[in-house]
């Protein structure tokens, strides 16, 4: 199998890495992107906003890397919204602590101001699964795909 990399070849740093879920995004590799989603939420210094641009030539890779900054930001915050910061410990020791973790004020993420000007793309990309599957309908897809008017599956981006 060919890998496309992107102009980056340091694998831990933020734009990089925004590479890498990208292949294993459209390879539908989703437990390789689960595993750098995770990765990147260890790495509490890597805000999501903070992703450089990476100025991608090709339209259809640039909205995909666009839309997967918006994956971060939905899969982040919501463990962020149960109370488990990413700054937090690696083990949790009982209920109280749980309690203590979602009293502390929550550091909510947001995308690059650059994912946000990225255009949709002007025809609809579809993306099926490696089984040629597709949602039936928009509210089946993925909500930042379908921002860049692509059209996919959400892949397990909560962990």
């Amino acid at each position: 199998r060919k890998s496309w990399r992107g102009p980056y070849t340091d694998g831990n740093a933020p734009l990089p890495l925004l590479y890498r879920m990208y292949e294993s995004f459209v390879a539908d590799d989703e437990l390789g992107l689960r595993e750098d989603i995770r990765y990147f939420w260890g790495k509490e210094e890597w805000a999501v906003a903070d992703i450089p641009d990476p100025h991608d030539p090709d339209p259809e890779r640039y909205a995909i890397l666009a839309a997967i900054t918006g994956m971060l930001v939905l899969a982040f915050n919501y463990k962020i919204g149960l109370g488990f910061p990413r700054d937090g410990p690696a083990m949790i020791r009982g209920h109280a602590h749980i309690l203590q973790l979602q009293a502390q004020p929550k550091k909510w993420e947001r995308q690059p101001r650059w994912a946000k000007r990225v255009k949709p793309l002007k025809n609809r990309l579809l993306l099926p699964t490696a089984k040629g599957h597709l949602p039936k309908d928009d509210e089946q897809a993925c909500e930042p795909l379908l921002e860049k008017n692509i059209f996919a599956w959400e892949p397990r981006i909560y962990f």
